[in-house]
């Protein structure tokens, strides 16, 4: 039997509260090695506001080498072996936010060279999960095209992010199991599985706790993940017979919303304590996909044919519903930085814009056929719908919301997830 139900949830992102649109981030690397050197980055034009530095280097013949350093260095040192093509990856965080400046280069290094390298903004990366393909296409924000399709388990459904690790989860319907993938590399590190999971379809991240929630359709429960050791720690139970679809966190209040399908009801845990706090009825049917603004503790909640829900995080009271453009929602996601939440609709095709200081639908942008999913960057101010009807993912614009791309993927994609280095 093909264990599986749509589930609609979508992709947890972190907010970056300060984007930095260079082409070049104008830092300037010099160094000279021996068989083992210290590699000297001197920042010839730090960003403001820049809170830590890190840095990755990768190559053959050595292990990975990660390091953080204070946000006002001026001068950056870390020891690496000599040898070929040695990759660095630089990251800056600002405000809080991973990723705001990225880079990276690759040089030789031989003892006693000099290598000059500036390095420059990397794009996102995109992985969407193809429900029957078994697998996950990346795609390359900067071209559009997919650069890579990764073999994951059976039946993927959704996709969530750690920043913090680096690492992407995707939950698999059929074969009940969750891949990790490190997301620098693309490899899939392992494959969790363990007795709790009953068809995990919706997942979700807490990026400060390093926890992931995996939401086990047919089990009525939530699995909760150890992101240190990748591993369940527990299971969380839900209503039984209520098949719970959608999930996404507030990671500031540490409060995890699940929409329970059957039961027509939000439930709400405590991250802290991995407990259910209490329940909350919609005002009509069939809860889908759920997104957070952090920033006003509201969660909004699609739901079939009718209405978005408005959940206040302090009281965990419904506010006033919010009417679709035209019916049948399916998976969310919030843009924190623009305070926009975007709505999948499936009559017709599109994606519902919902402005969160005014609770008001402003508009619907148009997909490709079957929309099921969407994520939001918000370093680059999109939007990526897959479309299940054609095998496509659908790049908006959220500036001009506009369609500026159209990407052929796998078979049935359904989840997607933004990667922000």
């Amino acid at each position: 039997m093909n264990k599986k139900r749509r589930s609609e949830t979508f992709s947890r992102l972190f907010v970056l509260p300060l984007v930095l649109m260079l082409a070049s981030c104008d830092i300037n690397v010099g160094r000279s090695f021996s068989s083992t050197s210290v590699a000297r980055f001197a920042i010839a034009k730090g960003p403001a506001g820049v809170q830590t530095y890190e840095l990755s280097v990768y190559g053959s013949g050595m292990d990975t080498v990660r390091r953080s350093y204070a946000g006002d260095a001026t001068t950056i040192s870390v020891e690496v072996p000599s040898g070929a093509a040695r990759e660095f990856v630089f990251l800056a965080v600002i405000g809080g936010s991973v990723g705001s400046l990225r880079g990276s280069a690759t040089a030789d290094m031989p003892p006693g060279a000099t290598v000059n390298v500036t390095i420059s903004m990397l794009p996102p990366k995109i992985y969407v999960a193809n429900n029957t393909d078994g697998t996950v296409s990346v795609i390359n924000g900067a071209t559009n095209t997919v650069s890579n399709t990764l073999a994951v388990g059976t039946d993927p459904f959704e996709i969530a992010v750690n920043y913090n690790t680096k690492k992407v989860y995707v939950a698999n319907g059929v074969d009940d199991t969750v891949s990790v993938i490190d997301g620098l590399t693309d490899a899939v590190l392992t494959t969790i599985s363990d007795v709790s999971f009953n068809v995990p379809q919706a997942i979700a991240v807490n990026s400060t706790t390093n926890r992931i929630y995996a939401v086990n359709n047919w089990g009525d429960s939530v699995s909760v993940i150890n992101g240190a050791t990748d591993s369940v720690i527990g299971t969380i139970f839900l209503d039984a017979g209520s098949e719970p679809d959608g999930i996404d966190i507030n990671e500031t209040t540490n409060m995890i919303y699940v929409s329970e399908f059957f039961d027509d009801v939000v439930t709400v845990i405590n991250g802290a304590t991995d407990s259910v706090v209490t329940e909350v009825s919609v005002s009509y049917w069939d809860p889908h996909g759920i997104a957070v603004i952090e920033s006003a503790n509201k969660i909004y909640v699609a739901q079939d044919y009718a209405y978005i829900d408005v959940i206040n995080g302090a009281t965990n009271i419904l506010l006033p519903e919010i009417s679709y453009q035209f019916g049948c929602g399916w998976g969310a996601d919030a843009n924190e930085r623009t305070g926009k939440v975007y709505f999948i609709e499936t009559f017709p095709d599109g994606v519902s814009v919902v402005d969160s200081s005014t609770d008001i639908n402003i508009a619907i942008l148009a997909t490709g056929t079957g929309p099921r999913n969407v994520a939001v960057d918000e370093a680059y101010n999109r939007i990526y719908v897959t479309n299940e009807g054609d095998d496509t993912v659908t790049v908006i614009d959220t500036a001009t919301n506009t369609v500026t791309a159209t990407v052929g993927v796998g078979a049935d994609p359904y989840g997607v997830a933004v990667w922000l280095y």
